[in-house]
């Protein structure tokens, strides 16, 4: 039940953001393994940071090609905005979807784990 609820709530959000939450669970899926950094004691800042990272570069990627570019300088995406220090809005949206999907996983995890 709470889950369901959890996925339809999920559901609700924006477009573009659906595009990311995507993202963010292919990322999480590919770190469900035992040993994994997903699953360590402590998370690991840096590693997290790393991965929304990429999963940034990988939003501003299709969003460059979805968008039509008139200008011989390019286009910036319309809601990627250049991050060079970490800290721009969707960089930080980007951590905090990642870390709210490894926490409802991490729970997961460690209920099975418990009970056998």
């Amino acid at each position: 039940m709470v889950e369901s609820d959890f996925e339809v709530i999920k559901n609700l959000y924006p477009r573009q953001v659906t595009g990311i939450r995507y993202m963010v669970e292919d990322i999480c899926d590919q770190l469900e393994y035992e040993g994994s950094p997903m699953f360590a004691e402590i998370p690991d800042a840096t590693t997290v940071q790393e991965l929304a990272k990429g999963i940034y570069k990988r939003v501003a990627k299709d969003e460059d090609r979805s968008v039509p570019c008139e200008s011989n300088t390019g286009c910036i995406p319309p809601y990627v905005p250049p991050c060079k220090s970490g800290n721009c809005l969707l960089r930080q949206l980007i951590e905090v979807m990642l870390l709210d999907e490894m926490h409802d996983r991490r729970n997961r995890y460690w209920n099975r784990k418990n009970r056998y």
